[in-house]
């Protein structure tokens, strides 16, 4: 099984399309685990919106090109139009951050709302193990 960091993010209606990636989500993954939901500033974008943004790991089998389209695949079922990008909506997206030990997105890695993500999934792990 390969091991998978993904981000979700929104800065249109999270509030509407996180749910429905999340059952998605979990119905393809079903032991993914949610770090808690940040709301962050916009990078590159003169849209002032905050962007809802949610880390998340799971386990799967499929390769990384059927991951990446399961994902695409995803985010169109949320709702993701082609035509939004150039209005800066973004309603639903969903990056592979992290497949193995191959950093995916190494400028959004180091972001901080990532950094914290990955750190509160590990901390979940380490008080499983320990218990």
């Amino acid at each position: 099984m390969y091991q998978c960091i993904i981000c979700l993010g929104s800065n249109f209606k999270s509030e509407e399309y996180f749910p429905k990636a999340y059952k998605m989500l979990t119905e393809i993954f079903p032991d993914i685990q949610f770090a808690s939901l940040l709301y962050t500033k916009p990078y590159e974008f003169s849209n002032p919106a905050f962007f809802a943004n949610q880390v998340a790991a799971f386990s799967t089998w499929m390769n990384e090109v059927q991951l990446h389209q399961s994902l695409k695949e995803i985010e169109k079922a949320c709702g993701r139009m082609p035509e939004d990008k150039a209005n800066e909506v973004v309603r639903i997206d969903i990056d592979l951050i992290q497949f193995e030990d191959k950093i995916k997105k190494p400028e959004d890695f180091k972001r901080y709302y990532i950094q914290k993500g990955i750190n509160e999934l590990l901390a979940k792990v380490e008080c499983l193990i320990h218990k």
